[in-house]
């Protein structure tokens, strides 16, 4: 995984999460590209100042709080509005990935990947989902399962915006009923397994349902994401071994937590007590 935050300008990525990956640029006044194309489909915010962008043989300019569609091979370039400068988040998705979610949702063209169009959007409930996104992608403290269902909840609800109007009413409707049954299969998953790095194939696959279904529907019928579910369960693991006497370093480890300083901030989160405080109350 890349991660350099402290850098003007820095990518994301993640060999565990190869379908997405992201370009973070806090002041690009002299970031400009020559006219290229992606093999991705690719999406921006424009987080500050202003910028210009070519494409389909028409100039576009974006201000603070617009969001760019770039479709794959579509051939543009960008600059800034020099006077003003500008900060911008990319995301860079796989066109395979975003194709199967589309037909997830009843969103593809007859199998194929569907372009998206208009080239801009300035609606809200789409930049702030988007920005939001970026900074999971960049948390170390989200799990896997955290950032995929985030990508995967985003992405469902981009295509709700965009789709025609009878397959938007469908997305933008939620889930309707919730199978309880499929439901707690998902959460036996997760707590089953939640010392391991879960992917969500694996939850969606024990409960017999589709990645955009599951994210909706665990949240609705839980109340909770399964990312968040997944911590309690690792939290809830972690202190019946704290009370059992294990050492802190051993139980972070033990369940599912990337190191000692990622459990204390989780662990103190949900407890409002560190590990060690925890452990010698038990103890006293």
């Amino acid at each position: 995984m890349t991660n350099a935050p402290n850098r003007n300008q820095y990518f994301w990525h993640d060999r565990q999460l190869p379908f997405i990956e992201a370009r973070f640029v806090r002041e690009g006044r002299d970031i400009r590209s020559d006219k290229h194309t992606h093999d991705t489909f690719s999406i921006g915010a424009i987080l500050g100042g202003a910028s210009a962008c070519h494409m389909r043989r028409a100039q576009y300019e974006l201000d603070t709080g617009t969001v760019i569609f770039i479709n794959p091979e579509d051939v543009h370039d960008c600059h800034p509005l020099v006077e003003r400068g500008w900060a911008f988040q990319m995301l860079y998705v796989d066109t395979r990935w975003l194709r199967n979610l589309q037909a997830e949702n009843d969103a593809d063209a007859k199998g194929g990947f569907a372009a998206f169009d208009p080239v801009l959007s300035h609606d809200p409930e789409v930049f702030g989902p988007l920005v939001r996104l970026g900074k999971v992608l960049q948390d170390a403290d989200v799990s896997l399962l955290g950032k995929e269902a985030a990508a995967t909840g985003f992405f469902s609800l981009l295509l709700a915006k965009t789709a025609s109007r009878p397959a938007a009413q469908r997305l933008l409707a939620g889930v309707g009923k919730v199978d309880g049954r499929k439901m707690a299969r998902a959460a036996d998953y997760i707590r089953a397994h939640c010392a391991q790095s879960l992917r969500l194939d694996e939850i969606c696959q024990a409960a017999g349902l589709s990645p955009s279904w599951l994210v909706r529907a665990f949240k609705q019928h839980y109340g909770i994401t399964p990312h968040a579910y997944l911590i309690n369960c690792r939290v809830q693991r972690a202190r019946h071994a704290l009370k059992r006497g294990g050492r802190i370093v051993d139980v972070a480890l033990d369940c599912g937590f990337a190191d000692q300083a990622h459990f204390q901030r989780v662990f103190k989160r949900q407890m409002t007590a560190t590990p060690r405080q925890y452990a010698h109350v038990m103890c006293a």
